[in-house]
């Protein structure tokens, strides 16, 4: 009994334990299935999320960047990628174009360009670029922009900043380091680059260096706003004069100006001389009448220079030794300018120390009654025998190197106390004879000068009725307020006045009517070719009519034989002076011509 009960139990557990082992199978699975449905779903539900939330996050992106946009200051285009068209612009765009929205959208961004359009990038190939574009307004302005742009594969845009003010700073700055300020020419440093552009390029050209004559004058007694006038007409009449062949004008500094002639075969004479009379052409400015005038130097390249550096300071040498030949001319550089220069600093050096050791000294030239030879007055002339040195320096060669180191001041100061002193004694012994004495432009400037003439005057005892102060025709200008308050204190003392070389410059007649002017000179240049010259004597005649037609006397200079005495006779001029009446001389060789020749009384300029 027991034993039939124990195998059915045992059967059915074990056929219970097959199948729950299925079951239990089953339900691992299921379980495992759904934790694994669950997971997907959870993913997908996460995923959703995400792809809302970004969408959410592209829409308010969308939304944030459409107000900076809309808000930024900068400008904003998008361009279509297929048209090539404006799709959409902001607020800031239309302001800096002058366009409304309407206006800018469907247009070609290169309708706006003005110059260079710039080769963005096709549309499709993403790329970034930055770049500098100047674009035309409405109104057809300019305005300068700096554009950052962006191409996709289905969208190109830009943000364009104006730069303009900016652009006016950079421009300014450049214009002030490259250009002057009184002319509005190229200065030094854009003349350098310009020449080392040319010079690499291996271009051959000629350099033009042009200074004007006795420029300072004008600037002391006119005032520098009416010299830098001045100085900006020169500058535009020599654009005029070179621009037709594209040359280069700049101001070198001062009053120096050039011109770099880049033409083959052009005659650098013709031009220089051209340009030299366009600037003497001159006569006029603001009212006032003006004599301006320059020399000029010329060096070219390659022969004359391998360096900027080197041209210019040929040409400025060149330049130089025009000035040493009598102002107004015009020299090309030579190899034998070096020597020439190394001298001219050599003269300078031995000049600084000449009056401490008595280098200096006087000689005298008879003035004469043309028609009797009778001996009416002397032109003290310097003269330089440095020491150690048995021959006397000529003056061309130390005159101008005084002129130029200011040393004429000075020595000019000595001159005149020397003249005076030594007229003096002369007077006293009963040769009593007028004393002419010149003034340098750089004398004239000095604004002690009547304080200094009549120190000497005290100091010498010298009657200065009998004193004639000689002047070139380059010191008279139109200010005749300025100039009148120059001579007054002077000739209210006595002391007359004389024009020297008459008739190589430029003289108005208002000047000579107007201003205490007793004499005038007539250069030698008008008296070598007597009797001869037709054209010489007629000029003469008409000097001579017009002088006394003032009440002023004449003296010819430059008389060397007879018969151009007897022709200035003839022609009714006053006084004469030159080699035929005697050589410059000594103190003592003109104390015995007075003492062994006719003299004559002449009325003083009181």
């Amino acid at each position: 009994m027991p034993e039939v009960c124990i195998a059915p139990s045992a059967n059915w557990f074990a056929l219970i334990g097959i199948g729950g082992g299925c079951v239990f199978s089953a339900a691992i699975y299921f379980f495992f299935h759904k934790e694994e449905e669950r997971q997907i779903h959870k993913r997908l539900n996460k995923e959703k999320s995400a792809k809302e939330r970004a969408q959410k996050l592209v829409q308010l992106g969308e939304q944030r960047l459409r107000s900076i946009i809309s808000t930024s200051t900068e400008g904003f285009w998008m361009i279509d990628p297929e048209t090539g068209l404006i799709a959409d612009v902001n607020d800031a765009l239309c302001s800096m174009l002058g366009y409304n929205r309407n206006e800018l959208i469907g247009c070609c961004p290169t309708d706006f360009v003005a110059g260079t359009t710039p080769q963005w990038p096709k549309a499709g190939i993403t790329s970034q670029y930055t770049h500098e574009i100047t674009l035309r307004t409405k109104y057809d302005q300019l305005v300068h922009a700096r554009i950052s742009s962006t191409t996709l594969p289905t969208m190109q845009f830009a943000f364009l900043s104006d730069i303009s003010e900016r652009k006016r700073h950079e421009e300014e700055l450049y214009r002030q380091a490259h250009y002057d300020s009184a002319s509005g020419l190229p200065n030094r440093q854009l003349l350098t680059k310009h020449m080392d552009a040319l010079i690499k390029a291996g271009e051959n050209f000629s350099l033009l260096l042009f200074d004007l004559d006795n420029f300072k004058l004008y600037n002391d007694t006119l005032g520098h706003s009416f010299g830098d006038r001045i100085l900006k007409t020169i500058g535009k009449r020599l654009s005029f004069e070179v621009e037709q062949h594209g040359d280069f004008v700049a101001r070198l500094g001062g009053d120096e100006f050039v011109v770099v002639s880049r033409q083959p075969g052009r005659d650098d004479n013709d031009l220089a001389a051209r340009c030299l009379s366009a600037i003497s052409a001159i006569t006029a400015l603001d009212g006032v009448d003006l004599f301006v005038a320059a020399s000029a130097g010329i060096a070219s390249y390659p022969n004359n220079g391998d360096t900027s550096d080197k041209l210019i300071g040929n040409a400025d040498l060149a330049m130089y030794e025009a000035k040493s030949c009598g102002k107004g001319r015009l020299c090309f550089y030579t190899q034998e300018l070096e020597g020439k220069k190394v001298k001219r600093r050599d003269i300078a050096n031995r000049l600084r120390n000449a009056l401490e050791r008595n280098e200096f000294e006087l000689h005298y030239q008879p003035q004469v009654l043309p028609c009797t030879g009778t001996i009416v007055g002397a032109e003290g002339l310097l003269r330089w025998r440095p020491k150690g040195e048995r021959i006397y320096s000529p003056p061309k060669q130390f005159f101008f190197v005084l002129e130029e180191t200011g040393l004429i001041v000075p020595v000019g100061k000595w001159v005149l106390r020397e003249a005076c002193q030594t007229a003096a004694r002369w007077h006293n012994g009963g040769h009593c004879i007028r004393l002419s004495v010149n003034l340098s432009a750089r004398q004239f400037q000095e604004t002690d000068l009547a304080a200094t003439v009549k120190s000497v005057l005290g100091e010498t005892g010298f009657d200065p009725t009998y004193l004639c102060l000689e002047i070139t025709e380059s010191l008279l200008l139109d200010d005749i307020a300025h100039i009148t308050n120059r001579l007054s204190p002077m000739t209210s003392h006595g002391i007359s006045f004389s024009i020297d070389d008459f008739g190589t410059g430029y003289s108005s007649l208002s000047y000579l009517q107007r201003l205490p002017i007793r004499e005038l000179k007539i250069d030698r240049c008008f008296v070598k070719d007597l009797p001869d010259s037709a054209g010489d004597t007629a000029l003469i005649k008409t000097i001579v009519a017009m002088a006394k037609s003032m009440g002023l006397s004449t003296v010819a200079e430059g008389v060397e034989t007879k018969a151009q005495a007897k022709t200035i006779c003839a022609l009714g001029v006053d006084f004469a002076q030159g080699y035929l009446y005697g050589k410059p001389m000594r103190p003592s060789e003109m104390l015995e011509t007075l003492s062994s020749k006719p003299r004559g009384k002449i009325a003083t300029a009181a």
